[in-house]
């Protein structure tokens, strides 16, 4: 059942909430695997190219940046580059909700997206300028 669940998942027959994706209910690797190959394999390649070259992840962080992204991908649809900057948001909401506490390695995950060119033209240039995004005070 699991594997045919991940199949749905893959071909977009079935759109799970982050909620449920976020709790683990879907494994760790097979989810990340199924969609690497099925849907985005050009996609995952060059996110896995960029995090090997990104001496800032560690191998847990690398792994971590490809199953967000998974994520993403089986509760929206689509590949690597149709991920928005509100996607993110709303994973890392979800996270937290779930969790009960904000989730580590977001700025590397946010840093590995926009390097690969998902997010957007229009994204801010790190995670820390989206979290301060707003109106700014007069500079004097």
């Amino acid at each position: 059942m699991a594997v045919g669940l991940r199949v749905a998942i893959s071909a977009e027959v079935i759109r799970p909430s982050f909620a449920w994706l976020v709790s683990g209910a879907t494994g760790r690797g097979a989810l990340v695997r199924m969609l690497a190959t099925s849907r985005d394999p050009e996609g995952f390649a060059r996110l896995r190219a960029h995090c090997q070259g990104d001496r800032d992840l560690s191998s847990w962080a690398q792994t971590h940046v490809a199953y967000r992204s998974a994520l993403i991908m089986a509760a929206k649809g689509g590949t690597l580059a149709d991920i928005t900057v509100g996607d993110v948001i709303e994973l890392f909401d979800a996270e937290t909700a779930v969790w009960g506490k904000p989730s580590c390695g977001t700025t590397g995950f946010y840093r590995a997206l926009l390097a690969t060119g998902a997010l957007g033209e229009q994204a801010p240039p790190s995670l820390r300028h989206l979290r301060t995004a707003g109106r700014k005070p007069p500079s004097s």
